[in-house]
């Protein structure tokens, strides 16, 4: 394949360097058949993390490099590496693994490599500005996640042009002081309860998010900062959808920006059975809306099974004394139920391998594990269901091994 053909048939979208000069569209003369051809690319950068402790997550939270769509960002950025004796290094046992994997990925399509060569010679020095993580529970009341708020970098000389806005695709979680005051700036008494699969306090993927919308909260929408936040009882969360991104993407286009960057590829509805809006939903708006078309690039099946069914809600059978509140992810109870007196944590519930009650400061939450998965009590989470008691065992110890590390990074 000639440099010509390697152009037309790119399976991502490139901007050309041409005498010092960057342009977004050009026209080339093939000159075996002397014929004019206009060649378009973006201007616009689509940056995506992949965190390496993804693969940690439970269940269908779990997402290595396969489970990356090489059509969907411009640039990959594998996170992290470690620094040794001024040496860059490995963090995880499997990080060697993994760097083959991720950089598989331009050879899924025979052209990719042709472009990546190109792309090299249109690199320029950009800053990404993360506005992202603007509020959460360590603050003491409730505040949007991210917005619009790059003044001060542009103020003090930084051009638009060299600009990598951030984007994420997560949230961050409260508890309300007081359940009736769901305002923005409404006092807090500390993070929400954690998701069934990235298992922080205070932090949901967008996955986790929609499960949430789906049973029953209250979703409004932030005119000042053009985000919505949700809540349910006593708990509220602050957050990004479609619409967000579509907003400010518009807006980084609008004002020449260089691009975008997203925090991170897998907290994204990466398998598209949560939201019901299509895989990678957050993501998918930001490349269509920088003009990221990817002819000729065909994104890999996605290795995880099917899942059609979103987790079911239930109520619980037994009584609560006090008020109830909310529940992120199912129904919740008073002191009086399953949890008084138990520590805060995640228990099976006898009878029913697919569900489990979440115990948060005494409050009882029962909830139901996705469609083909059971609850699995070594590892707190919803995992496949296993008939070799070896292999589960097997998994369990290096469920447990990886816990303690894993929250610690999220």
């Amino acid at each position: 394949m000639n440099y010509l053909e390697a152009l037309c048939f790119a399976w991502q979208n490139i901007y050309f360097y041409i005498n010092g000069e960057v342009r977004k569209n050009i026209e080339v003369t093939d000159a075996a058949t002397n014929t004019k051809i206009a060649i378009k690319g973006s201007a616009f950068e689509l940056s995506c993390y992949f965190t390496n402790w993804a693969q940690y997550r439970p269940g269908l939270g779990k997402f290595k490099p396969d489970n990356i769509d090489p059509c969907l960002c411009t640039h990959l950025i594998y996170a992290f590496a470690g620094m040794s004796n001024n040496q860059i290094t490995t963090i995880e046992r499997n990080d060697v693994t993994l760097y083959s994997s991720f950089q598989n990925l331009k050879n899924q399509d025979a052209k990719a490599n042709q472009v990546n060569e190109t792309k090299s010679h249109s690199l320029c020095v950009c800053v990404y500005v993360y506005i992202y993580d603007l509020h959460g529970s360590w603050e003491g009341y409730t505040g949007a996640n991210a917005y619009l708020t790059v003044d001060y970098v542009m103020n003090n000389g930084a051009p638009a042009s060299k600009l990598i806005v951030g984007f994420p695709t997560y949230g961050h979680t409260f508890i309300l002081s007081n359940p009736s005051n769901t305002a923005i700036g409404a006092p807090t008494s500390g993070a929400g309860p954690a998701g069934p699969y990235t298992r922080q306090s205070g932090f949901w993927a967008y996955y986790e998010i929609c499960t949430f919308l789906k049973n029953g909260a209250t979703n409004q929408w932030s005119s000042a900062e053009d985000v919505p936040f949700a809540y349910q009882g006593n708990e509220w969360l602050g957050y990004d959808n479609q619409k967000s991104f579509q907003i400010k993407a518009e807006w980084l286009v609008k004002n020449n920006f260089a691009g975008a960057m997203v925090w991170a590829i897998d907290l994204d509805d990466f398998t598209g059975t949560f939201c019901n809006q299509g895989k990678y939903p957050l993501i998918s708006t930001l490349n269509q809306a920088l003009g990221i078309q990817a002819s000729g690039c065909t994104p890999p099946s996605s290795p995880n099974a099917p899942i059609t069914a979103a987790p079911a809600t239930q109520q619980l059978s037994g009584g609560s004394s006090g008020g109830s509140s909310g529940s992120s992810f199912g129904s919740s109870s008073g002191g009086s139920g399953f949890c008084a007196g138990k520590a805060s944590s995640l228990y099976p519930v006898p009878g029913n391998k697919h569900a489990f009650w979440h115990c948060l400061n005494g409050v009882t939450y029962q909830q139901n594990c996705q469609a083909g998965l059971v609850f699995d009590p070594s590892c707190e989470c919803c995992n496949w269901a296993y008939s070799d008691s070896s292999t589960v065992q097997n998994a369990s110890v290096f469920s447990t091994q990886v816990t303690w590390r894993y929250q610690q990074k999220m």
